[in-house]
């Protein structure tokens, strides 16, 4: 299929979708093109076929028969996904997000005095949206306040790509000591949740599960998080969003959700899946072992669920966007990511509401030269003023 198009297109616009994306969406819904050098791929580009395929059981997130040594990760197909999901499920809900809403707001509030006291400018991604995210997941999983500078340093070099393989290692060998203490000694911490569950079965997870789950949760908690955080000062600075959220802060969830929505796929290109059995689609036939590519932004940037998709506009009601995904794998900490948001920007709303970035959006650096499927990316640094 040399014919086919090159996958990830070409993204002008920082922050808006490659425009390949409208005219697929409304000519060619489905259709080829190329990834990883010379393979073919599928690609769906409306709302409701990315829905259906990341809802669709015959759809796996590893190719048919795959078995990938070493695997106790969430990004595994059933069973296997579904035990572990359902232990991880539990503990979530045993910690209660929302009882742990008052101590994000306390951390983003610290963070953002602090910002204010030495004004009038700062980098917001280095003064915020990292620390945050950061502090909140270290503190949900138990991470020793010691150990969190040294976790930043070893997560910001996996998103770059900075010997991010021995990073890796390095990390899931730290988070392996971490287990082991919380074994002997367990706290009133996520991690030390998950050790204590059990599924159906009466089998706990295995010290590979709990690693690589943590890592997970981590860098997913940590560096997402992070990029949202920075991509929405760049969405709400403008026309005074932040000045709006102080006066009417009823906005507040409506804006998160309308964050979410805008800037997914620029935090992260595309979800993969592979036909575990042949499906139909747009009457063409997605053959198993054929991977189909599942762009979120390309969906929350359709007309026909939202209009004027390209306009960011703060009183959207943008519930039922797809940023968290959808199906057996949406985001497992997406309730924890709507807090850390919503106090950042309260926190911003509230002491900096005149904030602005001071460098033109197309000017802002962002952590990687180049876009891969399955790297998240984000400004490497805003600076504003106030």
């Amino acid at each position: 299929m040399s014919h086919a198009p090159a996958f990830p297109f070409p993204r002008p616009d920082s922050l808006g979708p490659p425009p390949e994306y409208a005219r697929l969406r409304e000519k060619s819904p489905l259709s080829r093109v190329t990834v990883w050098g010379d393979q073919s791929a599928w690609l769906v580009t409306r709302y409701d076929d990315v829905r259906a395929v990341l809802s669709d059981a015959r759809l796996g997130v590893q190719p048919p028969g795959a078995s990938v040594p070493g695997n106790a990760s969430l990004m595994q197909d059933p069973p296997e996904h579904t035990r572990l999901r359902g232990l991880v499920s539990k503990a979530f809900a045993a910690r209660q997000v929302q009882d742990l809403a008052p101590r994000v707001a306390g951390f983003a509030a610290e963070l953002v005095d602090a910002m204010a006291a030495g004004g009038p400018r700062a980098d917001i991604v280095g003064a915020l949206a990292r620390p945050l995210p950061l502090a909140v997941i270290g503190t949900y999983l138990g991470i020793p306040e010691a150990d969190r500078e040294e976790f930043r340093e070893r997560a910001d070099a996996i998103e770059d790509g900075t010997g991010a393989l021995a990073v890796w290692e390095r990390l899931t060998a730290y988070l392996s000591e971490v287990v082991a203490r919380k074994r002997r000694a367990p706290g009133d911490d996520l991690l030390s949740a998950l050790i204590a569950l059990h599924d159906e079965d009466g089998v706990a997870l295995s010290t590979d599960e709990l690693v690589q789950v943590a890592t997970s949760l981590l860098l997913g908690g940590y560096g997402t998080t992070a990029n949202a955080i920075s991509v929405g000062v760049l969405l709400l600075a403008p026309d005074n969003g932040f000045r709006q959220l102080r006066e009417r802060p009823s906005l507040l969830g409506a804006a998160v959700e309308e964050v979410l929505r805008y800037q997914s796929g620029r935090t992260g290109v595309a979800v993969v899946r592979y036909a575990h059995h042949d499906v139909e689609l747009h009457g063409e036939r997605i053959a198993a072992g054929e991977a189909v590519l599942v762009p979120l932004d390309a969906a929350n940037r359709d007309p026909e669920r939202f209009p004027d998709p390209d306009r960011f506009a703060l009183t959207r009601s943008a519930t039922g966007h797809v940023a968290f995904g959808h199906g057996a794998h949406h985001c497992v900490g997406a309730a924890l990511a709507r807090v850390e948001l919503t106090e950042a920007f309260r926190a911003l709303a509230r002491t900096l509401p005149g904030l602005r970035p001071v460098t033109p959006v197309a000017r802002i650096p962002w952590t990687r030269t180049r876009e891969e499927l399955y790297v998240d990316q984000g400004p490497a640094s805003i600076v504003v003023e106030w």
